[in-house]
């Protein structure tokens, strides 16, 4: 690009994304184009026409200081491509690109990626790979086998809980893009979607709405969680209507981006967009809301969300947390219901998720690390970052002092299954440590005394080199990968009172623990901390995995499943106190074929009333999904 001019807009663009993308880093990046139309030219093998739409380059990590050059081939794609004007512009085929696009993230053949023979204004005398090679197809993506190329599914090596992300740039809305609608609506096994995609949106919402990795679409294996596409659109301004509005809707994301050409305002809305990509391994597990047990026709105003985060190197121990915002409007029928932060500000970005800039609910801003900028984190704010305030952060020990060797000492109650029926502290001495050795997967009790300390939390292999190993790691709260958190409403027992009842909120994590987290306190305030924890024996010999926390090693499913509850209010009065009962029962899910109930009828002080496994009489039970 020219120092001095003149620009055109794609000169702008192509510079704002050089400035955006220069700083990015652990994202990986594809690039992907239209082809011109020329009617009657969908499919493999077709020859002097155009049609749909190609990827030009395929998924790259983005490595800071681009040692790898995978920013340098992306940026010189972009100036490879001659400036779209008169018969060098395509039509933008929304449905046609997409469906490309799904058909490369599942490993299917190729489909109107060749299809390139009038592209940019050419005669149809050679294909796009002749006439602008510096804006092919990528060919690297592809698998030479018989018959039609296949593609290398991304998604086979990006693995479990991938999220992909596309961002478009529109000048006009989606046109000619109905010649493929015959594959486009094949079944799924003939590689199509398997129903009918009438419209563009229908596409983006099937492609946000589909878990791509769940075994049915191409070579993609079954895979955790939701491998989805959400779409964001940066649309010029005269064309933000109806129609393109709809597509930001279909694909997840709400509302169009203004495609602006100010450099300035284009620079930061591409800034706010990879921000929010960037947090992409936040993920949510389904948010809860209490019920006012003085009102059962209303909800309390708190609302609760766990989050997870897998580890960026490939290692099993993934951090977890559980984060409250105010639910604010939920029971008035004259205004809308907003999520609310502490601070009283709007909570939730244009992508659904916890604004950068939020406060939430528990979190102490004063004691919040130094931020990490490049990640979007701001100072004295725990937004969307999973290790980050929240419950996580009022864990008993945490921010100071210790979680400490043993219960009863002012750092954290935490207990196991002494028997079926029986609860026991899970402390670090020798008497638990020789009754926990074998389930530790210990070959010596002093390993297993020093599993004990890792699993109350503590720093045991001084992992930030300060020389004490009595402190609290950097992280003690594991993933809630598939436990939707419970809340408890005890009503006005113990202190509390009908406008700050006794909430508590029952979650599971793969750090092996059931926690059971106060609200807030009898006074008033707010707590968020943990009043006690729960580690069964299936979950022990998970701790020396996570401890040793080796790149490449599986991340283990200990307590995954979701608790559900059986109150019994015998007055009915809302307050849950003496002669009551709340029974929790909750299964391991993918972490074991084993289901516990216990007896919360007192918060603060559980029973364990039985467990049942896949034996005797239960000799058929399966994973508790």
């Amino acid at each position: 690009m020219s120092a001095t001019g003149p620009y055109t807009f794609f000169d702008v663009l192509r510079g704002a994304l050089r400035k955006v993308m220069e700083p990015l880093e652990d994202i990986k990046v594809g690039l992907m184009f239209n082809h011109d139309n020329k009617n009657n030219c969908e499919g493999y093998g077709r020859t002097k026409c155009s049609n749909g739409g190609y990827i030009a380059m395929g998924f790259e990590e983005f490595e800071l200081g681009d040692s790898n050059g995978a920013k340098a081939r992306f940026h010189g794609i972009l100036d490879a491509m001659p400036t779209p004007q008169g018969n060098v512009s395509h039509k933008y085929q929304g449905k046609e690109l997409f469906f490309e696009f799904f058909r490369y993230l599942t490993g299917q053949g190729v489909y109107n990626a060749h299809n390139g023979w009038t592209d940019y204004g050419t005669s149809n005398q050679y294909n796009l790979d002749d006439d602008y090679p510096g804006v092919s197809w990528d060919a690297s993506i592809e698998l030479v086998n018989q018959g039609i190329p296949k593609y290398g599914s991304p998604l086979e090596t990006a693995g479990a809980c991938s999220k992909i992300f596309t961002v478009n740039p529109m000048f006009q809305v989606s046109s000619q893009d109905d010649d493929s609608d015959d594959a486009i609506e094949a079944s799924v096994s003939s590689g199509g979607l398997g129903s009918s995609q009438d419209e563009f949106p229908d596409v983006l919402q099937y492609l946000y709405d589909a878990d791509l990795a769940d075994g049915s679409y191409g070579t993609v294996p079954n895979l955790v969680d939701q491998q989805n596409v959400t779409s964001y659109f940066l649309i010029d301004p005269n064309h933000i209507n109806t129609t393109t509005i709809g597509y930001a809707k279909a694909g997840g994301t709400g509302t169009p981006l203004e495609l602006s050409e100010n450099p300035d305002e284009l620079v930061a809305t591409l800034q706010e967009l990879f921000k929010q990509i960037l947090s992409v391994s936040t993920t949510f597990v389904a948010a809860s809301v209490p019920v006012n047990v003085f009102n059962r026709a209303e909800v309390t105003d708190n609302l609760y969300i766990a989050l997870f985060q897998l580890d960026k190197d490939a290692r099993p121990y993934w951090v977890g947390n559980l984060k409250k915002l105010k639910f604010v409007g939920a029971n008035s029928s004259s205004s809308d219901a907003v999520l609310l932060d502490a601070l009283g500000q709007a909570a939730i970005a244009g992508d659904g998720r916890i604004r950068f800039d939020a406060l939430t609910h528990w979190t102490s801003s004063s004691q919040l690390p130094t931020p990490d900028l490049m990640a979007g984190e701001v100072t004295g704010r725990d937004g969307r970052t999973v290790a980050r305030g929240g419950a996580g952060q009022k864990i008993p020990g945490f921010l100071s002092g210790s979680p400490q060797l043993a219960n009863g000492l002012g750092g954290r109650t935490i207990y196991y299954d002494s028997t079926s029926s029986s609860l026991a502290n899970l402390n670090v001495d020798m008497t638990t440590a020789s009754a926990l050795q074998s389930d530790l997967g210990a070959a010596t009790l002093d390993e297993a005394l020093e599993l004990l300390s890792y699993a109350r939390g503590l720093d045991i292999d001084d992992l930030d080199g300060d020389g004490s190993d009595n402190e609290a790691r950097e992280w003690i709260f594991g993933d809630s990968l598939h436990s939707r958190p419970l809340p408890l409403n005890y009503g006005a027992r113990g202190g509390y009172s009908s406008s700050n009842p006794a909430i508590y909120l029952a979650v599971a994590s793969n750090d092996g623990m059931l926690r059971m987290i106060r609200n807030t306190s009898t006074g008033g305030g707010e707590s968020g901390e943990e009043a006690w924890a729960f580690m069964p024996r299936t979950s022990m010999p998970a701790q020396k995995i996570l401890r040793n926390n080796a790149t490449g090693a599986k991340h283990p499913y200990t307590f995954d499943g979701a608790p559900v509850a059986y109150i019994q209010d015998v007055d009915f009065d809302g307050n849950i106190e003496a002669g009551d009962k709340v029974w929790l029962f909750v299964g391991l899910r993918r972490g074991g074929k084993r289901y516990y109930a216990l007896d919360i009828s007192n918060p603060e002080n559980p029973k364990l009333m039985w467990t049942i496994d896949n034996s005797g009489d239960f000799s058929e039970l399966g994973y508790t999904f």
